[in-house]
């Protein structure tokens, strides 16, 4: 009985310290799987980006946290559509650290078609002849490991994804940064069931990036199958790191210096 109330006590605790009536509580509980930046400072001491790249960034919501998460960072953002890449551009116009790319990022460079939507989320067209509500619009195509070469980057510590199904393939694109773990941080976007036609699977990409030995970190943003109103989980974004980075941080707890 003593353990079922110090449980229920511990149960309660936890509680209370999500739901912010105790934010010192999920420090000493080093509870995981809310915030991955809060996560990967804790886990990872002195985890201080000074290279992101943010892939289908959209009109800036992670780079602006980026941003202001990493005040030495240098941003690259990548976003195809240019209806919201101008929005990305003019919302960091004046910011010296991000900069912005118009095109796609994919697993080899060419040219492709997107497919546009009522809404600010596309993605990239399986063929020129795709159809969509909203069209398509053509966009250049290239990789990550080709960019890199080009601008001179030799480490990348986050890589942020988020391309609405097209994310292995920007993985592919980024071979020779995966194989040679010059990449700390990769968040992908995943599906979490077979109904879900979006999204990769959580274990085609779980398998791709465990061949380049890097281990799944945590899993965050759980979304449950909103289009059909069902509990069960639709996508998340899991968080890997490299082995590289583990093993640079072995016999470290969280929250203790390196």
């Amino acid at each position: 009985m003593g353990g079922r109330a110090r449980r229920s006590t511990l149960a309660g605790r936890l509680r209370a310290a999500i739901h912010g009536e105790g934010a010192e509580e999920v420090e000493r509980f080093h509870i995981k799987g809310i915030d991955p930046i809060r996560d990967l400072r804790q886990c990872l001491p002195g985890f201080a980006p000074t290279v992101v790249v943010d892939v289908g960034a959209n009109v800036g919501q992670s780079a602006a946290v980026f941003a202001a998460a990493f005040p030495h960072a240098e941003i690259l953002c990548f976003e195809p559509v240019s209806s919201v890449f101008e929005e990305l551009q003019q919302r960091f116009a004046v910011s010296r650290r991000v900069h912005c790319v118009r095109c796609a990022l994919g697993a080899e460079s060419g040219s492709g078609s997107i497919v546009l939507s009522g809404s600010t989320l596309h993605s990239l067209a399986a063929s020129p002849t795709a159809e969509s509500a909203g069209g398509t619009e053509p966009v250049e195509v290239r990789t990550l490991d080709e960019v890199c070469r080009e601008r001179g980057i030799e480490h990348v510590d986050l890589l942020k994804i988020d391309t609405e199904g097209f994310d292995l393939e920007v993985l592919r694109g980024a071979e020779e940064l995966l194989a040679q773990q010059r990449v700390d941080v990769v968040e992908v976007e995943a599906g979490m069931n077979p109904e879900n036609s979006t999204h990769v699977p959580f274990e085609t990409l779980k398998r791709h990036l465990e061949r380049h030995d890097y281990r799944l970190f945590g899993i965050y943003e759980q979304k449950e199958e909103w289009p059909t109103l069902q509990p069960h989980l639709r996508r998340t974004n899991p968080v890997y790191i490299s082995q590289r980075t583990i093993d640079r941080h072995r016999g470290h707890s969280p929250g203790t210096p390196p």
